[in-house]
Parts: C-alpha cells; structure tokens; sequence
C-alpha cells in the first residue's frame, strides 16, 4: 500500500477506520471488534522508523513522543533501537493505534535505549552531539531519581580538556563560576567543561547526578589531603617548589573556610645548608618579623646552621611586595598549632636541648644567652634552663673562663662595691640588658651575697693592700641587711 507523500495516503491513514470502543447494541458487533483488534495486535501491519519495507506487529513498536525527539528523528539513533519504535509518519493515528497494542515510549524505555546506545557509539558518539542534544538529555533524566544510579555510571559528563567521564569518577567538580580554578599538583582532580557548566538545564542534571562546585573549600580539603603524605608523597607525585608555595598560598587566602586560625600541618619549602628541604613536620624558621635578635639571619648560611629558613618567595608569591599582607601571613604562620614556626632560635624542644641550642653553645654563649632572654617565659623552657644555662661557660675580664654561675655582671654598681669579684665579659652589662640572669644564680647587683664574696676575695690579700674604709663601708652595708638575709651572713 504505497504512499502518496510521506505521512499522507491510506498507508499510514488506515488506522483511522478502526473502531473505537463502544457500546453495541448487538453483541455480534462487540465480538467482530474485539477479534479485528486481536488479529491487527499479532500481524505485522506497521512500519518501524527503521526501514519503510520493515512491517512489525502493534505490541512489537513503542510510540516516542514528541519530548523524547530531537531534530526530527530520535534521541538516540541506531538501527537496533529504530527498529522497535513506530514511525513517525503514524502521528496523526497514534490514538486508534493504542487500542491494537501500541505502547508510549517512557522515561525508562528512553534511559535503557541511552544505555544500548553507548554502548553501541562510545565517547566518540557522545562528543560529536550538540549541545543541544546534551541541554535535551539533561532536561529528561533530571530528577530521575529511580535511575541515577546508572545514569552516574554513563560517561556523559564533558570536562575541561575535552575528555568524557562518568558522574561517579572520583575528585569530579562543576567549574567554579567566576574564580580561576587552581588545582594542586599531584592529586587527580577533574573539572568539568566551563560552557556546560553554563547552561542552566545542564549544570542541574549535572548538580542531580552529585557533582559539586569546585570552590575555595573543595581546593582546601584536596590541599590538605595531598600534604598529610608527606614530603616524599608530594615528590613522589611531581610537586614543584612553586606549586608547594602556590598551596600554601591558597590556603592563607582562603584562611577563613579553615578549621585552625593559624596555618595548617602541610609541607613548605625552607632552606639549610645551602640546600632546600621539604618539611611536613618542621621546626621552620620566619626572618622578619619579631626576629629582634637576627641571630637566625647572621647564622642562616652557616655550612652547619641547624636553622632551616623559610623560602623568601612565599612573602614574595602572597604578598608582592606588600609588607602588611607578608606581615599577616607571617603571624598566621607561628599562630599554626601543628607546625612549629619561630623567629628566633628554638633551645627546649619535647624537653629536651636542641641542635639549636647545641649550634650556639659552640659558636657563641653570648649569642645563646641572648636568645635565653627571649625564652624565659615559657614554663617548660625555664625548667630545662635552670639547669643548663648555670653551667654555661663564659670568659671573664681575667681572660680565664668560668661557670656561667658563679660570676657576676660587671655593672657599674658592683664594678664600683665588689671589684674584686669574677665579671662575665658581656656586652653591655646593665641590669637592664642581663637582669635574667638572676635567675641562674649570677650576681646583677651589689647584694648580701656579692658583698659576702667580695669580703672572701679581700681576705686572700696582703693587709697593707686592703683599704680599710673599703671594708668597713662593706660591714656597715651588712649590718643593715634585712632579716632574710641574716642566715646567709651568719
């Protein structure tokens, strides 16, 4: 029964003059209807949208509607799947055609032809639709929450170097909307096609299926993951000097989406020995800052400096220049409750003396006594002090070298009542630079126990060599003692 134009002719007209269901008077009319559409439901007396001459039976073909099309022919066109879909030529009829066995295609009809169909074309066939084509898809699998399971499995999501992958793949992100994406080196991070993530009707089908926006907080947990496997696990991966910075970089940036105030336990790049390390567990130290001293800048060259530097780029990468933005970042650096940052020689660390401590003693006490000032407020520091810095041995004016313990400060004080006691060589010896050091037992001022041993140095002389004003302006001084002191004179 050929046709005159397409969709037009008794050919794809017939079905018009099927009855529809009614109510007979005669039950011979009933029955005569009835086994017409039993027999029209077993012949093959349709086409297919595969081929003109390919007739199949009613129950055989599905009607796809018109939502489920796209640019005149199916969604998903292959001759398998053509083959059980009723042709379009039949529109006009489809009403008398559902009462011979001709079902309406449904979503889930449409979602396991999307399977057959990939199967079948690969990525190839996925990348070469339109936009369109994918916006369609998008907008009819959306909140299909029966079949997101599969629909994770497919790989329809479009990324950013061109390739396709499916929903379910791991570290799998919308493209941030206005902010360049940075991405660490190292870990497997995928994003998705920046102009897809664009288009409305796609970025929720994409939201749908799971995927989040890659944002300041996604990039800080991948940062922090990539960092708790250590040095070797970075460098194991590629990691570059300048990519170590740039995550370091970011962090402090987005500071606030952090769960710590000061900088979290991650590797940085710091410089000993002329070398440069990557530390995940350091003791790093910052020049700047509160580095009144400068010890740390005068022995940072030193062949053997036990003070690993941090890299100067990082001021230079964050701040550009800036002093109050390398300033922040340097107090958001020694706030850091996991990793140990410091502007000046560290001496107690896990109760123990350091190699710092150690490093100073050899080159210079002076230097170390300096640093001892600035650690006198902590508790633990003090402890281990108390004991070490006493036996420190320093030079004194005689050039002979004694017990840190058992001299004293030549101030000018003593210098004029006591000269006869054992002075340290120190620096500026005024009370006001090297008070401290009272509590290491050495002499400040001219006090019960510094007259005591001025009176013992008077003692070894010959007595036409003594004055004797000298000492009794020394009795006189003792006499006045207060109570406290009496035991230690008696």
């Amino acid at each position: 029964m050929p046709q005159t134009r397409s969709g037009e002719g008794l050919c794809y007209k017939w079905p018009m003059y099927i009855p529809q269901p009614v109510a007979y008077a005669f039950p011979f009319w009933h029955r005569l209807n009835e086994e017409i559409w039993t027999l029209l439901r077993e012949r093959r007396v349709l086409e297919s949208r595969n081929h003109h001459s390919d007739l199949r039976r009613p129950t055989d073909l599905r009607y796809v509607p018109r939502r489920f099309r796209f640019r005149g022919g199916s969604l998903f066109d292959l001759p398998s799947i053509r083959r059980g879909q009723l042709a379009f030529n039949y529109d006009c009829v489809i009403a008398n055609l559902h009462v011979i066995g001709v079902q309406e295609l449904t979503t889930r009809d449409l979602y396991d032809e999307f399977w057959r169909w990939v199967a079948a074309v690969g990525v190839p066939g996925i990348d070469a639709q339109p936009d369109e084509w994918h916006q369609q898809i998008g907008s009819l699998f959306c909140h299909q929450h029966a079949l997101v399971k599969g629909l994770k499995s497919l790989p329809i999501i479009p990324l950013r170097d061109g390739s396709w992958v499916a929903a379910r793949t791991a570290h799998l992100y919308l493209a941030s909307d206005g902010e360049k994406d940075h991405v660490p080196i190292g870990v497997d991070i995928k994003i998705l096609n920046w102009e897809a993530c664009q288009n409305q009707t796609r970025r929720r089908f994409f939201e749908f299926l799971g995927i989040q926006k890659y944002g300041p907080r996604q990039v800080c947990d991948l940062i922090l993951k990539l960092h708790a496997g250590g040095s070797q696990s970075l460098l194991g991966r590629g990691n570059t000097r300048n990519s170590i910075i740039a995550d370091a970089a970011y962090l402090f940036k987005h500071r606030a989406l952090l769960d710590s105030d000061g900088a979290p336990s991650i590797c940085f790049n710091a410089r000993r020995d002329g070398g440069w390390l990557l530390l995940n567990q350091p003791h790093i130290y910052i020049l700047g800052g509160e580095d009144k001293i400068s010890l740390v800048a005068k022995y940072k060259d030193d062949p053997d400096s036990p003070f690993p530097v941090l890299d100067p780029r990082y001021e230079a990468f964050i701040g550009g220049g800036d002093e109050k933005t390398a300033r922040e970042f340097r107090s958001w650096l020694m706030r850091s409750r996991n990793s140990g940052f410091s502007t000046i020689p560290v001496l107690v660390r896990n109760g123990e003396l350091t190699d710092e401590w150690d490093f100073l003693l050899k080159n210079n006490v002076v230097d170390l006594l300096h640093v001892v000032k600035h650690c006198m407020g902590s508790s633990i520091c003090r402890a281990k002090l108390s004991v070490a810095v006493p036996e420190l041995q320093v030079r004194c004016f005689d050039s002979v070298t004694r017990r840190l313990g058992s001299v004293a400060l030549p101030t000018k004080e003593l210098l004029q009542e006591c000269p006869h006691l054992d002075f340290a060589d120190l620096p500026d010896p005024t009370v006001t630079n090297w008070s401290f050091l009272r509590d290491f037992g050495i002499l400040t001022i001219p006090n019960t126990t510094a007259r005591l041993l001025e009176l013992q140095a008077l003692s070894g002389f010959p007595p036409n060599e003594v004055n004797r004003d000298t000492v009794h302006y020394i009795y006189r001084r003792l006499s006045s003692t207060d109570n406290s002191d009496r035991a230690e004179i008696l």
